[in-house]
């Protein structure tokens, strides 16, 4: 009787380690992700090229070819004139917790050079041509921002998959590059530099630029 109640105690025992080690790596699954590249990203929002990662993922999937807020819209206002309207563009920006408060103000200059020239194009010519954007009738590029998504360089492709490329940090900026590119056609489409700076401990998207290749 003793000995098959020591059997017991040594089975139950031997579950039990078993079941430990299904836990400790089931929790480290749920802590690591895997991208394409083979990269291990560190779940944690401290780090940079996470949280670079993560807002192309959510930004492929709900909002590229979905939602137009990555720029200001061309719009007339009462006098004819061009103008941007960035109420859209500046509310996602604000109310999205991927990006630093400084990111909408790295933008306004850009803006205002593009209203600059804006005023010059006539609403007479651009209804008259048929045109789509007033941007189309400016020599210079100082409002090619509204030709295009310019979070991927997009204008109207299938870029569904985001993979890690590198990652730099210096002090409170680090600088994150992804690789962009349709899934199914296994195509390479882009590539994004992210600025982030670190605000009250977490990393936020400061800048977006994408890299020539």
């Amino acid at each position: 009787m003793q000995q098959k109640l020591i059997v017991l105690l040594l089975t139950l025992f031997l579950l039990s380690c078993k079941d430990d080690k299904n836990e400790d790596l089931e929790y480290t699954k749920a802590k690591t992700v895997k991208d394409a590249t083979n990269h291990k990203l560190n779940l944690n929002n401290e780090t940079p090229e996470l949280v670079a990662f993560n807002f192309y993922k959510w930004y492929l999937k709900d909002i590229y070819l979905k939602k137009y807020v990555e720029s200001p819209e061309v719009k007339l206002n009462k006098d004819s004139v061009y103008v941007l309207d960035t109420k859209k563009h500046k509310k996602f920006i604000e109310e999205n917790s991927f990006f630093s408060k400084s990111f909408y103000d790295n933008e306004e200059l850009t803006f205002r050079n593009c209203e600059k020239e804006l005023v010059k194009v006539s609403w007479k010519e651009v209804e008259k041509s048929g045109a789509i954007n007033p941007a189309d009738f400016l020599d210079g590029n100082e409002c090619d921002f509204t030709k295009y998504m310019v979070w991927t360089n997009g204008q109207g492709e299938i870029i569904n998959k985001v993979d890690y490329d590198n990652c730099t940090i210096r002090g409170k900026y680090a600088f994150v590059t992804l690789k962009l590119s349709d899934s199914l056609a296994q195509n390479f489409y882009s590539k994004p530099k992210i600025t982030l700076i670190k605000e009250n401990g977490d990393w936020k998207i400061l800048k977006i630029n994408i890299i020539s290749e």
